[in-house]
């Protein structure tokens, strides 16, 4: 039986809030420079502490379906898996915003100068509107390809997430705890 993208079950300790900061730190793992590690069953949730002698409580890949396919679609991007460029397997990373006001942190991320993307975090329990992020090698054409609020990974997330391109720079709102990946 496939998985459902849009299965999300909030229960106990997996509440919404905790959820979107798993999400959020499985995202700054597999967006950021080196090699991103994450713990078995991270990928759908897994609960408890972690220990190998214990099989995977693999009937949770199925209650957080979209969860897992986030984290797929985000391993396809660091691996360019459907040549939208090679920028996040490189080691360069540039900081373009680093505001503790707002909870914000963009990054630049590119392999050797050539394609670029620009990786946005909301860190805050708030919904952040019109962020203006330096575009830093992206081009005009820059489109949003990546957001983790999307509710195809979860009927409950809030589906913020756009930006466009004014004056350089891309102009941005972004929901609570999510990140966005602007090519």
């Amino acid at each position: 039986m496939p998985l459902s993208r849009e299965k999300c079950i909030f229960r106990g300790a997996l509440n919404y809030f905790a959820i979107k900061r798993a999400v959020l730190g499985s995202c700054l793992t597999l967006t950021s420079a080196g090699i991103p590690m994450i713990f078995q069953g991270q990928e759908f949730l897994q609960r408890g502490w972690f220990k190998d002698s214990e099989a995977l409580a693999w009937s949770q890949a199925e209650s957080y379906g979209g969860i897992l396919q986030l984290h797929k679609d985000l391993i396809a991007k660091r691996l360019d898996l459907y040549n939208e460029g090679d920028a996040l397997t490189g080691e360069n990373t540039e900081v373009l915003v680093l505001d503790h006001e707002a909870k914000i942190l963009a990054i630049s991320r590119h392999a050797n100068g050539r394609d670029s993307f620009v990786v946005v975090f909301n860190f805050g329990n708030n919904t952040v509107y019109d962020y203006p992020v330096p575009m830093h090698n992206i081009r005009e054409n820059a489109q949003l390809v990546f957001n983790s609020d999307a509710r195809i990974y979860c009927d409950d997330f809030g589906d913020v997430g756009h930006g466009y391109i004014a004056e350089g720079q891309i102009v941005t709102t972004i929901g609570a705890y999510a990140c966005l990946l602007f090519k």
